[in-house]
């Protein structure tokens, strides 16, 4: 019955948006395309490289509508560690703002604790172990999936 159900969201909430203007193996929400690398695990620059190589960005999550969509989808297909998104308080501790944009989020979700800035975190990413809630990270110390994201076309 699981299995029912998890096909059931996957057919109607993702298959519908796979294409709509997006390259093949990125999904489709908002008139926006995401993807995810599953093949690498990369600190934040590298991630940012990863990203701006594919003709994109570190998602910038400008709505919690947005947000959730991507959470789910990390969740339903189980991206290990998390992912990296593009906020970072590099410039100034503790006003975090969407890297290349430098314009502050709408608003958050961080997991219990966070963001802590433990050992001089800067840089944001999705998290699994506290149910993909947001969690601060350092940029290079740490390793996370990129969470890519264009404007479709």
């Amino acid at each position: 019955m699981r299995t029912f159900i998890l096909l059931l969201f996957v057919v109607t909430n993702l298959l519908p948006s796979i294409s709509a203007g997006c390259p093949d193996g990125w999904i489709s929400y908002g008139g926006h395309c995401y993807y995810i690398g599953y093949e690498a695990l990369l600190t934040f620059p590298e991630a940012w490289l990863y990203c701006d190589i594919r003709g994109a960005y570190l998602t910038r999550l400008d709505t919690y509508s947005e947000y959730s969509f991507l959470r789910n989808f990390l969740k339903i297909t189980k991206v290990s560690a998390g992912a990296w998104i593009g906020l970072t308080d590099q410039t100034h501790e503790g006003i975090y703002q969407w890297y290349g944009t430098n314009t502050s989020p709408t608003f958050s979700d961080w997991g219990p604790g966070q963001p802590d800035n433990l050992g001089n975190e800067d840089c944001v990413g999705i998290w699994a172990a506290i149910d993909y809630k947001w969690n601060d990270f350092q940029c290079v110390g740490y390793k996370l999936r990129p969470l890519c994201e264009k404007i479709s076309t």
